[in-house]
């Protein structure tokens, strides 16, 4: 999938259903957390931190739509902070699965928000609400998993199992 068809999707033009399936290649999650990092558009006030293994997690990947999964999961942690803060982010190869764990303070993640990454991907997501599910589609086709819990601390933790080559 293009770039393009994902700026469609973000301006609602796109049924979320029929999207094509991403083209993989071996890449480690590592370097995709760090370009995210690197090139994410989240205020200067909030403080963004990384952990990294000396290992590498390798995944199959298609390495953009990763990258754009995990920096609306950043942009999205950021709206949760509003005004200074700190984005920790974490990366480990555990049991088969790499993983790439953001955690943030500020407000409670809304309940609409997490209801809407559920059932049939004709999501009527908005804004932030739209950062998530997007989020959750491209993991989704990567066969993993986003697990979201909120409460002091907000947590967003992707699983992608690691490639076996």
């Amino acid at each position: 999938m293009g770039v393009r068809n994902y700026a469609e999707v973000m301006q609602g033009r796109v049924d979320l259903t029929n999207l094509p399936e991403p083209k993989k290649t071996p890449v480690d999650l590592r370097m995709l957390v760090a370009t995210a990092i690197k090139q994410s558009r989240v205020s200067r006030s909030i403080t963004i931190t990384s952990e990294f293994p000396d290992e590498a997690a390798t995944v199959k990947a298609e390495p953009v739509l990763i990258e754009v999964a995990i920096s609306n999961l950043l942009l999205y942690a950021a709206q949760l902070i509003r005004d200074t803060g700190r984005i920790e982010v974490k990366v480990r190869a555990v049991n088969g699965v790499a993983e790439a764990e953001l955690s943030c303070g500020g407000e409670k993640i809304p309940i609409e928000h997490l209801n809407n990454l559920t059932g049939p991907w004709i999501v009527e997501a908005k804004g932030a609400e739209m950062l998530l599910a997007l989020a959750k589609l491209v993991i989704d086709k990567h066969n993993g998993d986003l697990e979201i819990t909120t409460g002091e601390i907000n947590r967003f933790c992707i699983s992608l199992p690691l490639c076996r080559e």
